[in-house]
């Protein structure tokens, strides 16, 4: 988990009536030392239940005051119908309009005391759900489409927090109302009452089967907003292919179906908050005219005084009001229970990935081999003891290592719920899938090479690449840097190490160099032990290298140079761009292993050929890493010092590309379609 994450900018709340210290926010979730996510609000809201608590027994307080008013009412009538003077109607009116102050006050502070540690549970669910993504092995996010996880973390944790904020509040009113407006009808009158009493049962009863029908009803919908949420972002992302294949009303007309199946759903769902609302004012309608003609006949024949009959049925009002509410209360909560099981389903998903922020080679170094070690068997924290041959070489990026694939196997079935370096002897037992993605992969790439790996598309030629950084785990086998076990290191300890380029560039909102600086400028921050050496230039000199080896000369001629803002990922710049800016990214990292999927596919030869050379050679401390890539163009394969020909999972042939050119019939018709 990124100590980043952990910041957290302090709340001002500055009140003229009352100054308190910000509410604290809790700490993100440690998967590595074995905490894990809550399940219910309880830990969530321990850092906050002393405010809250007190939020809550000010509006048992509002509620308390709210239902005594009536009884106010009743002293004040009986007085006034015995003797009606100036002075007693101002002091009747007085009294009133301080009850009715101080109920506003009560209400004004329950708030105040409540929305604030309600926001922070909110935050801190909603910090957890993004720790939790980025914690998360890609096994998982590969099941959840990204717009179940956008609305899971936004309009679910907000449905969650009103329910806190108002709900439980609302929940608490209607218990005291029912509670203390009981006792007060039953001291005003018990045969009254009764008919209370017998109301309130009734309307109990016609909950029960809408509780039901609106959780279901309330799961579908939020179900179908997170789909549709997915609909719209790949719309977004492809719009430029929905523009070029010309499926604009194909894709509006699946939209609108999408919306109309949704309106539908809550259509239904409030027509139920209807019909519910609708029996509830009849019985309501009903136990009021029973009520009022039972006590009209008791104050007629003087067993009842009006002023008791008036606090009855102002306190039946004010009851019943609140009771009917629960409609709507109950209407909350079963939408902040799907909320709630919603994010847990996320929360409660296996394995994590524990990477903190790299910052230097700190990261990589161990107790035996401290940061700034000069040893030259040792280099980017991996030893060459005990090995056989030459494990690790002196390049300008200050070590590249050997990469060796040692009977690797792999399936994405058995990788749904990685395990951690602990866990690799307790699961290398289990039992893999028949068919797998990789099968009985062997292969070495000794420091400093080019390798390339073709084949057919699904041959496994990314996976391999993903096996690399642990992006996912081997099912079976063993994958080294150098001498050792990369299921032995830390996930920091690997990903230190490499760089990885993907087929489809990503870049970020921002700048030039934001983006190209985004892996390494935290270890620039904090200094370099050379003080002759300005983290400042130091850091600028790695930019303009970087930007150099992979041909980026594009970028002086932007409006602002490296400091243009290229948009969301960087749809403002071509596909060749945007690759070669990724390319960059990955350079500034100064990695010992990169890693290449596809990544020239939308540059000319010559470019191409430039930024493979500038790989090789290196420049000014940055390339000269192992590199491993993957390619389909015959120009690009031809660079590499050497070639694997993957087919269905397994390597069947290696050499040079003149070498499978000559010895593999496959390869040359892999070849020979590519350049058809």
């Amino acid at each position: 988990m990124s100590e980043a994450s952990t910041a957290r900018t302090p709340k001002r709340r500055r009140n003229p009536f009352l100054e308190t210290a910000s509410e604290p926010t809790p700490s993100p979730i440690d998967y590595a030392h074995g905490q894990r996510a809550p399940h219910t609000l309880a830990a969530y809201a321990r850092p906050i239940r002393v405010r809250w608590g007190v939020g809550l027994l000010v509006a048992f307080g509002a509620g308390a005051l709210e239902i005594s008013i009536p009884q106010v009412l009743q002293i004040i009538v009986d007085h006034l119908s015995q003797s009606t003077t100036e002075s007693a109607i101002w002091i009747a009116g007085g009294l009133v309009l301080l009850l009715g102050i101080a109920h506003a006050s009560f209400m004004y502070w329950r708030r105040w005391l409540i929305v604030d540690p309600t926001s922070t549970i909110e935050l801190s669910m909603r910090m957890n759900f993004f720790d939790r993504l980025l914690s998360a092995p890609l096994s998982l996010l590969d099941r959840w489409p990204s717009g179940q996880l956008l609305t899971r973390s936004m309009s679910d944790l907000g449905t969650i927090r009103r329910w806190l904020s108002f709900g439980i509040v609302q929940m608490l009113t209607v218990a005291v109302m029912f509670l203390v407006g009981g006792f007060f009808m039953l001291r005003s009158s018990p045969s009254l009452a009764l008919v209370f009493v017998v109301t309130v049962p009734i309307l109990v009863l016609s909950l029960v089967n809408f509780t039901r029908k609106y959780y279901r009803a309330s799961h579908e919908i939020q179900q179908m907003t997170g789909d549709l949420s997915t609909r719209i972002e790949e719309s977004v992302r492809g719009i430029r292919v929905i523009k070029a294949l010309g499926r604009s009303p194909e894709q509006i007309q699946e939209y609108s179906e999408s919306v109309d199946a949704l309106q539908v759903r809550e259509y239904g769902r409030s027509m139920l908050v209807a019909r519910v609302a609708l029996y509830q004012g009849l019985i309501v309608g009903v136990s009021t005219a029973v009520a009022l003609a039972v006590g009209a006949s008791q104050v007629a024949a003087g067993t009842l005084s009006l002023g008791a009959m008036t606090a009855y049925f102002a306190v039946q009002t004010t009851v019943l009001s609140h009771v009917t509410r629960s409609t709507a209360l109950m209407s909350a909560y079963l939408s902040y229970k799907v909320a709630l099981e919603r994010h847990n389903e996320v929360m409660d998903e296996p394995g994590f990935e524990a990477v903190p922020l790299v910052r230097g080679s700190a990261a990589v170094s161990g107790p035996e081999h401290p940061q700034g070690a000069s040893d030259s068997s040792t280099v980017a924290g991996v030893s060459a003891e005990g090995g056989s041959g030459k494990e690790t070489m002196q390049y300008p990026s200050g070590g590249a290592v050997s990469v060796t694939f040692d009977h690797v196997q792999f399936s994405y079935d058995a990788a749904e719920a990685p395990v951690s370096a602990e866990d690799t002897d307790a699961n290398s037992e289990v039992k893999a899938p028949e068919v797998s993605v990789l099968k009985d992969v062997n292969f070495k790439v000794f420091p400093g090479e080019i390798l390339a790996l073709v084949g057919a598309t699904g041959s496994g030629k990314s996976t391999v690449l993903s096996l690399v950084p642990r992006f996912y785990e081997p099912t079976s086998g063993s994958l080294r840097f150098g001498t050792r076990d990369t299921a032995d290191m830390s996930l920091e300890e690997v990903r230190a190490q490499t760089a990885f380029v993907f087929e489809e560039a990503v870049l970020f909102s921002g700048t030039v160099r934001e983006n190209v600086l985004m892996g390494v400028a935290e270890q620039y921050e904090h200094g370099t032990e050379d003080e002759d050496y300005p983290a400042a230039e130091e850091l600028e000199a790695t930019l303009q290298t970087a930007l150099q080896l992979a041909a980026c000369d594009f970028v002086a001629e932007l409006p602002q140079g490296l400091d243009t803002v290229i948009g969301e990922e960087g749809l403002s710049l071509s596909g060749g761009q945007r690759q070669r800016l990724s390319l960059a990214r990955a350079l500034a990292k100064r990695p010992s292993v990169l890693l290449l999927d596809d990544p020239f596919s939308a540059l000319d030869v010559n470019t191409e050929e430039r930024i493979i050379t500038g790989l090789r050679e290196g420049l000014e401390g940055l390339g000269g890493a192992t590199t491993l890539l993957t390619a389909h163009r015959p120009s690009t394969v031809a660079l590499a010092d050497r070639v694997l020909l993957m087919v269905d999972g397994a390597v069947v042939a290696e050499g040079t590309h003149a070498e499978l050119m000559d010895s593999s019939e496959q390869y040359r018709q892999l070849m020979t379609m590519e350049e058809g």
